[in-house]
């Protein structure tokens, strides 16, 4: 019975470390919506519903039942967040539930109390311990406001609302002063009572959990304890608080026992009482001591060394964390030490410095004896061999005043010692260690009895054979059994809550000094809490490996932070990019040069900035290429790749400084000095990259697609949260070439003003764009305007639709009955309904053609510049496309992607487009739109013929029908009635419509 209590408590231990290690997991991933609703520009009326939305649901969901479709937009852009959330609360729910029903059936079978300590007691108090913590980071990590919004969001779109009840209870905010633990978690009394005293008991216990710890939490579930029971307080304080009063709660938080039992009078009394001014100051003094006068190695290179030194880290390391923990301002102004000077955070972070460094060493020290082991054990055996053969020679030659016979008895014991030190097995380590022991201290003894230490060159000999003796022994005795016990006393859990604060002083040191040994000594030393703590939860029975998934979401964490600090080198290399490579690089020289410019070009040549540039970045990034930390707590990382990740954002960051403002796309002069500038900046970025060691070129692609997809591809595929960046060159272009300011000519290819008769865009505008910035300008462009042409022909079919739906024309009129409807009443009653509604009409089939101009603009630059660079993919692709023109049915397997390559190199026609629409547009109803548009064509203030003509035709083709009613498209609109003025333009701009049909 009790092995399967134990079995089962090991479970939920392991389950409640999940659900910690997954809150402060989810606590990066919360939306910013549900942060703070009032910036949330389009869901607020949604995310900011709390739990007061439970007592009036009708009320609320009558509300906002006429906001469906922001509704669906909004599970639709939060989903896998809330999916996440949702399984985390249910996890709570049953692991909070099943030890509430574990404790009150244990209270039945054991009675009130239970005396005994055994290792079910001591994992319920483990378990009493995470429930306790799982609160506090509750409200640490997810704040009442904030998880209240989520689960409501969770509650209104599940249909299965399983402990709803429980969670309400659980999640909402708490009552400051008068809500505990006790509330959320209800405990039966006498089980905490009974763990409490465990707790007092337990001395040393696997759950390798301070009792500090574990005291602390217990008691917040006993708040009758604290505040009513001064002698058992008194006992607390006096055993297990008189020297550390501040505490780490797993890896999220610290305790003030101070700050905590503020308001619990018998608690505060016994603290206070306990933990007087003086014993404050005379801890910190012992700790201040042993930091400052501790002197570290710069190297260890033997392993003799190797106890002493580990020893001296775990002392400093104990200093260190107390000063860590200690050296905070407490919340409550009667706390011991804020009366004395505290160590700065400079000196704590320059004493943090000097202890991992010297964990490195050792740890360097101990892998690299440990994989040579073999090899290092036979070489000291050699040289012991050779000393001892040394000293035999000492004695043959009389060296040492000593009878015949007790020579020749000494030389034949030393050449024993030899043959024996030569049969030692490095496999065997028990029997190996007793032996090079007894070798020890027989030598010691015959030195002191011969009185050899006399004799310089024989105490010399005797020395260095006592060391190599001692090397040899420590050589044995590693195993990767002593990895535990190594890392166990470079303990750092202490520092996670506070990493915020130490990468800032980790960033200024790594730019400072372009030392990235800093960063491998303190990331190696945050690393080992990870391993301590697999290995700590694979003593709960770990078959599905769920101690490696907990450790890994702390391990994705602390490369989270890695990437933050390894991000400030980019930062800085990017300003020195500006400031000194950009400057150097960007001066330009004539082919031919006159003598007053040699001294400039001289000085260009030899710039000694640029020089010593160029040295600290090559410096730079090869330390963090070959900075030797590939694993940062559980999983493999590599650091030249963060380093490449990190310049990749960084590159999009400057790039979105530079392109994604309005200034710089104010104007096409604007424009193009912006992709200048964007040139100058590639260059000199590959120069950068040329130094770091890596492929700039990919570099700059990658961060070019990343941001010209956010403010394309992604509006082609709309995600609903409508935080889409603003794409302000294809604003520009839509503006310039509005088709009522502007004018389009076919034989220029270009746009001009209608006031000013100037040119303000024209071909070469895109063709020159396209050189210097290939693909990605032009791409964006084409994938903005290509939706919008989307939404305006939508917007045009409604429009019409609404005109002409009394006429049913899709369905009364068909080609054979059109000349009979165009000869009818009915057509004359058409004309006359749209007549109103034709200049909106038109204005919406001039902005079609704009865009398709400017889409057949942007295709033809495109198309040219791949054939100046002579690009072999596009030349194949149009190969391939007039071969699959000549015969349609013999098409490609991989068609799907060599279509996707042809929009890629923009290889189509746009005016040949057919969307996939609801409705089509009506044949008739256009012909009855240009009979009303004619009188207009060719006036200055109606919009720009060309684009009307190319919209017009352009929305013609998306109807199934145009090929029934082209005929009569073709003589109906010959015989429209001309106005009296500007005959030509008309029938010019008819025409063009008809012939290019």
């Amino acid at each position: 019975m009790t092995e399967e209590i134990n079995i089962f408590l090991s479970k939920l231990i392991l389950h409640g470390e999940s659900i910690l290690a997954e809150i402060f997991r989810l606590s990066s991933f919360i939306p910013k919506d549900f942060r703070d609703p009032t910036k949330s520009s389009k869901f607020k009326n949604i995310v900011q519903l709390d739990f007061k939305y439970l007592s009036k649901v009708d009320q609320i969901e009558k509300e906002l039942e006429s906001h469906l479709r922001l509704q669906t937009q909004f599970y639709s852009t939060f989903e896998p967040v809330l999916i996440a959330f949702e399984q985390l609360f249910s996890s709570i729910s049953e692991f909070v539930q099943s030890f509430i029903s574990y404790t009150k059936e244990a209270e039945i079978i054991n009675g009130e109390t239970r005396m005994d300590v055994n290792r079910t007691s001591e994992l319920e108090a483990y378990c009493l311990y995470i429930s306790g913590i799982l609160i506090i980071y509750m409200d640490t990590y997810i704040p009442a406001p904030i998880r209240e919004r989520i689960y409501i969001a969770i509650y209104r779109k599940s249909d299965v609302r399983e402990n709803a009840e429980f969670l309400v209870d659980f999640l909402k905010a708490t009552v400051p002063g008068n809500d505990s633990m006790i509330r959320r978690i209800p405990l039966p009394e006498s089980f905490i009572t009974s763990t409490i005293n465990a707790i007092e008991i337990i001395e040393g216990t696997s759950l390798q959990i301070p009792k500090a710890q574990l005291m602390y939490v217990a008691l917040q579930f006993d708040r009758q304890t604290l505040t009513n029971d001064s002698a058992i307080m008194t006992k607390i304080a006096n055993s297990i608080y008189r020297e550390t009063w501040v505490i780490n709660l797993g890896f999220g938080v610290i305790a003030n026992v101070f700050d905590g039992w503020y308001n619990f009078k018998s608690a505060w009394n016994a603290i206070n009482s306990t933990i007087t001014q003086q014993d404050a100051q005379r801890i910190m003094e012992k700790h201040l001591k042993m930091m400052n006068e501790t002197s570290f190695p710069q190297v260890i290179n033997e392993m003799i060394d190797f106890e002493q030194n580990l020893k001296k880290i775990s002392m400093c390391n104990r200093s260190l964390k107390w000063l860590f923990l200690h050296s905070k301002i407490s919340q409550k102004t009667s706390r011991p030490l804020n009366k004395y000077r505290l160590p700065s955070d400079d000196q704590l972070f320059q004493w943090l410095l000097h202890v991992s460094r010297c964990e490195i060493l050792l740890l360097n020290l101990y892998t690299t004896t440990l994989e040579n082991r073999d090899v290092e054990g036979t070489e000291r055996k050699q040289n012991i061999r050779t000393l001892l053969h040394q000293l035999a020679e000492f004695f043959e030659h009389g060296f040492v005043k000593m009878g015949e016979s007790q020579k020749t008895n000494f030389v034949k014991w030393v050449r024993n010692l030899s043959e024996t030190v030569e049969k030692i097995d490095l496999n065997d380590t028990t029997e190996s260690v007793e032996t090079i022991q007894q070798i020890i201290r027989r030598v010691k003894q015959v030195g002191d009895q011969l009185g050899l230490s006399i004799n310089l060159t024989l105490k010399d000999c005797l020395s260095t054979l006592d060391t190599d003796l001692r090397a040899l022994m420590s050589v044995l005795s590693l195993s990767d059994s002593m990895i535990p016990e190594v890392y166990s006393k470079m303990e750092s859990t202490y520092l996670w809550p506070l990493i915020s604060q130490l990468i800032p002083r980790i960033q200024q040191n790594l730019v400072s000094t372009s030392n990235t040994d800093v960063v491998r000594q303190i990331f190696t030393k945050l690393s080992i809490s990870c391993y301590m703590l697999k290995l700590k939860l694979s003593n709960f029975s770990d078959k599905d490996h769920v101690a490696s998934r907990i450790a890994n979401t702390y391990s994705y964490a602390l490369e989270k932070n890695l990437k933050t600090v390894l991000q400030s080198v980019p930062q800085h290399l990017f300003g020195i990019m500006y400031n000194v490579i950009m400057p150097g690089l960007g001066k330009t020289f004539e082919p031919y040069i006159e003598k007053t410019e040699l001294r400039e070009l001289s000085e260009f040549v030899t710039n000694s900035r640029l020089v010593e540039t160029t040295s600290l970045i090559a410096n730079t990034s090869m330390g963090i290429s070959r900075m030797m930390l590939t694993r940062v707590g559980t999983i493999e990382i590599n650091p030249k790749e963060l380093l490449e990740e990190g310049m990749i954002r960084q590159l999009y960051k400057e790039i979105k400084k530079m392109i994604g403002t309005t200034s710089a796309t104010s104007s096409i002069e604007n424009l193009l000095k912006m992709c200048d500038n964007i040139e100058t900046m590639r260059c000199s970025f590959l120069y950068l990259c040329d130094y770091m060691n890596l492929d700039g070129e990919h570099v700059w692609s990658v961060a070019m697609d990343d941001f010209f997809s956010r403010i394309s591809e992604e509006r082609a595929f709309a995600r609903s949260s409508g935080e889409l960046e603003k794409n302000y060159i294809a604003e520009l272009f839509i503006k310039i070439t509005n088709p009522k300011a502007s004018r389009f000519s076919e034989s220029s290819l270009s746009w001009k003003d209608v006031k000013m008769s100037k040119t303000v865009l024209s071909f070469d505008v895109f063709d020159r764009i396209e050189k210097i910035v290939p693909f990605h300008i032009l791409t964006s462009i084409e994938t903005h305007i290509t939706v919008e042409l989307e939404k305006m022909l939508i917007e045009y079919i409604s429009n019409a639709r609404k005109i002409g739906v009394s006429f049913n024309l899709q369905n009364s009129v068909t080609h054979e009955s059109a000349f009979q409807f165009f000869t009818g009443p009915n057509y004359e009653r058409l004309v006359k309904s749209i007549q109103p509604q034709s200049a909106a009409l038109a204005a919406i089939l001039a902005q079609i053609g704009q865009y398709l101009i400017i889409l057949r603009t942007i295709c033809n630059a495109k198309q040219l510049a791949n054939r100046h660079k002579e690009d072999s993919i596009q030349r194949d692709l149009i190969e391939m496309s007039i071969s699959m023109a000549r015969d349609p049915t013999d098409l490609p397997t991989e068609m799907g992607t060599i279509l996707k390559l042809m929009m890629q190199y923009s290889l189509y026609d746009p005016e040949r487009m057919i969307f996939r629409l609801k409705d089509e547009p009506s044949p008739l109803f256009i012909i009855a739109l240009v009979q009303c548009l004619l009188p207009k064509i060719g006036d200055p203030y109606f919009v720009c013929p060309k684009q009307l003509e190319v919209g017009i035709r352009f929305v013609l083709r998306q109807s199934r029908l145009l090929p029934y009613f082209l005929p009569i498209i073709r003589e109906q609109l010959p015989q429209s009635s001309r106005p009296k003025k500007r005959v030509s333009d008309v029938d010019r701009f008819l025409r063009h419509l008809i012939s290019n049909l």
